[in-house]
This record gives C-alpha cells, sequence and structure tokens, in this order.
C-alpha cells in the first residue's frame, strides 16, 4: 500500500525524536511479554495466497506520561512462518510506539512500528532477502491480575526492500495478534 509506505519517514523521524528520552528512563525495561500470530497477504498477484503463523517478543518501556494517556516504546523480536503459495520464513527486529488509553481492567491501543526484516520467501517480486517491515494497528489490552496482560490486537503490515533492488513489489498483509505481558516488577519477583 502507498499509504503505508509514505508513513516509514515520518515514523522515523518520530522514533529519532524519542530516543533522546531514553537516556531519561529506567535502565530495565517496564514490561515484557509474548505473542503468537496469525496473517494473510492482501495483494499478490495472479492469485497467488501467503499465510503465515508467528512468535513476537517484546519488551517496553513507558516513553510519556499525561493525565489520560500515555506512549510506550516497544521493542519487538517476530518470526513468522510462510505457508500456502511458497514456504518461507521472515525475522525482524522493530521498534513500536504505542499509544495507551488505559480504563478500567482494559487498555486499549494505536501502534506503529518499523524495522529491519530478514525475508526467505521465494516471492520473486521482492528482489532481495534484506527488507522493511512497517505496520499500523490497533488493540486491547486486558488486566488478567496485578501486573499480567492478555493483549490482542490487528496490524496492517507491508514489507518491502525500500528500493535495494529493481524488483520491490512489496507485500501487504493482515495479522492478528494474541499475547501475554508481565510487568517488569513481576518478571523479576518470578525469577527470583
Amino acid at each position: 500500500m502507498a499509504s503505508l509506505k509514505r508513513l516509514f519517514l515520518p515514523l522515523l523521524l518520530m522514533m529519532l525524536t524519542i530516543c533522546p528520552q531514553a537516556l531519561a528512563w529506567p535502565p530495565r525495561p517496564q514490561s515484557g511479554g509474548f505473542a503468537f500470530s496469525n496473517g494473510a497477504d492482501v495483494d499478490l498477484e495472479h492469485g497467488r495466497d501467503l499465510r503465515s503463523l508467528g512468535l513476537m517478543m517484546d519488551v517496553q518501556w513507558r516513553a510519556f506520561d499525561f493525565e489520560e494517556w500515555n506512549i510506550d516504546l516497544r521493542a519487538e523480536l517476530q518470526t513468522n512462518g510462510w505457508y500456502n503459495e511458497t514456504v518461507g520464513m521472515e525475522a525482524a527486529m522493530v521498534a513500536v510506539l504505542r499509544g495507551n488509553i488505559p480504563l478500567d481492567g482494559i487498555t486499549p491501543y494505536l501502534e506503529l512500528g518499523s524495522g529491519p526484516a530478514l525475508e526467505a520467501l521465494g516471492v520473486p517480486e521482492q528482489g532481495t532477502w534484506l527488507n522493511f517491515l512497517n505496520f499500523v494497528g490497533a488493540g486491547l489490552g486486558i488486566n488478567l491480575d496485578d501486573g499480567a496482560w492478555l493483549e490482542c490486537g490487528l496490524r496492517l503490515r507491508h514489507i518491502s526492500n525500500a528500493g535495494l533492488d529493481e524488483r520491490n513489489y512489496g507485500i501487504n498483509s493482515i495479522q492478528v495478534h494474541l499475547g501475554y505481558t508481565l510487568d517488569w516488577p513481576q518478571l523479576i519477583g518470578k525469577a527470583n
């Protein structure tokens, strides 16, 4: 999608603006978790159809706190296995900005993410194994317990090589994920 490509530079600039704030953050992340994902491409030509199953792991820092909402910076590692029309793997490291609106026991959120992705999909239109993953998403965190959260979300993803190769068709997909997150003090307590 051309609109997702246009989001890449503004997202990069936002992340560079927020990164100096990292020096004021606590040395440890505030939470960490994992999620399982399921996705499908939405635009490959010639009737081809790709599906994906994946695992995501993340750590999260609170970047800004406002009265009614907050912004978190997440670092995600993602792996996806693609199947159906072709078989392949994807591994990505993604920086995510997430805006949260904490309510009574639930937290709706909106998010933007971008980062490098290594792709071995066997899709000739990709042109190269080094690509970039960009996404926008929305979801809901549900408080299960003190510091434990169930998370479910939907992401619109775009993978392309950003012009590193003449062939740069890109793959757009929809991804659903379901995950579990623990606040960092809970993680530390469980480790001791």
